[in-house]
C-alpha cells in the first residue's frame, strides 16, 4: 500500500508508471495486431488453396473455420507423432550414454 501512495504522490514516479503502462499496452496491441495479420494470411492462403485445387470456397465464416480446423488438426497430429518419436529417440540415446558412462 505504501508503494501505491508513493507513486501517486510523487510526479516522477507517477510519470514512470504511466510510461510503463503505455509501453505494456502498446506491446500487447502490437502482438494482437501481428496475430490478426497472421490470421488473415492463413485465411487468404486457405482460400487460395481451395481455389487452386478446384474445391468449393466457403461462403460463410463457419464453413471457413471448419475447413481450417480440419487442415490444422491433421498437421497437429503429424507434429505430435513426430514429437513422440523424437522423444523416444532422445530417451534411448540418454539411456545408452548413461550405460556407457557407468561401465
Amino acid at each position: 500500500m505504501d508503494i501505491y501512495k508513493l507513486i501517486l504522490n510523487d510526479p516522477v514516479y507517477l510519470t514512470i508508471a504511466v510510461l510503463l503502462a503505455i509501453m505494456v499496452i502498446f506491446s500487447i496491441l502490437k502482438k494482437i495486431f501481428k496475430l490478426f495479420i497472421l490470421l488473415i494470411a492463413v485465411i487468404v492462403v486457405y482460400v487460395g488453396y481451395l481455389n487452386y485445387t478446384g474445391q468449393e470456397v466457403p461462403q460463410d465464416m463457419d464453413q471457413l473455420i471448419e475447413g481450417i480446423k480440419e487442415i490444422t488438426s491433421e498437421g497437429t497430429k503429424k507434429i505430435n507423432k513426430s514429437k513422440d518419436e523424437f522423444k523416444k529417440l532422445v530417451e534411448k540415446e540418454i539411456e545408452k550414454n548413461i550405460k556407457e558412462k557407468l561401465k
